[in-house]
């Protein structure tokens, strides 16, 4: 299915239907949100505000994967009691957010070193530096594109920990490795094609109560249309 097919489809299966996910997306915007600004100067609130955004975030990492999978399972007759998963899911969901984290924090920090190493030759060198800048530009490029590259490949992980329960942690990244072969740019393409809603529901702020549901229904129908295709079996 094309990315106007898995557009109008999502949109298709909220139609009338709206009223949980929105509600979902409030709850967990209304817990998340006041966390993100707790005041630095404080090490203890910070510290607690972290471990608060990290378990929310790694319950949702699977929570709202599994919700989207019994809506279209259950013909959007999906409840609240669907976001329910299990410690398993829970585990993995974790594991994949230490692994995706740590993936981050080294190609954040190579980043990091080239920029400010350029800077300080450019500071305390007298010599041409053109082509040591343009070569830290290309690094740091080509290590963006292959951060963008891994995450698009392991995208789909957290709708396998609860869709196929069965597969371990490094099995299920694999099969998102796998699906995701041939689809990273299909993939990338139909996220991109969200901006302009993205920029629209966040100056109107209330709009991400409807855009996260459409954004989150459409990749999961991005990953039913990929999980039945025969290409991957």
């Amino acid at each position: 299915m094309d990315r106007k097919g898995l557009k109008n489809l999502s949109k298709q299966q909220l139609k009338g239907h709206w009223k949980v996910p929105v509600i979902i997306t409030l709850i967990y915007c209304a817990l998340i949100f006041p966390f993100e600004f707790i005041p630095s100067d404080s090490t203890f609130l910070t510290c607690i505000s972290l471990a608060v955004i990290l378990c929310l975030e790694v319950w949702a990492c699977v929570g709202l994967p599994k919700f989207y999978l019994e809506f279209i399972k259950k013909s959007s007759e999906a409840t609240y009691s669907d976001l329910k998963v299990s410690k398993s899911a829970i585990l993995k969901s974790l594991g994949f957010t230490v692994i995706v984290s740590i993936v981050g924090a080294i190609a954040g920090g190579i980043i990091s070193f080239i920029l400010i190493g350029s800077i300080g030759v450019a500071l305390f060198s007298s010599a041409s530096i053109s082509g040591l800048t343009w070569g830290a530009i290309i690094v740091v490029a080509l290590i963006s594109v292959a951060l963008v590259v891994f995450n698009l490949a392991v995208g789909l992980a957290p709708y396998i920990f609860v869709d196929k329960e069965e597969l371990k942690l490094f099995e299920s990244i694999g099969l998102s490795i796998k699906m995701m072969k041939g689809n990273k740019w299909k993939f990338f393409v139909l996220q991109l094609s969200f901006i302009g809603w993205a920029l629209l529901a966040t100056v109107t702020v209330i709009g991400l109560l409807w855009f996260i549901p459409y954004l989150q229904m459409t990749v999961t129908n991005f990953y039913k249309s990929l999980d039945y295709s025969k290409d991957i079996a």
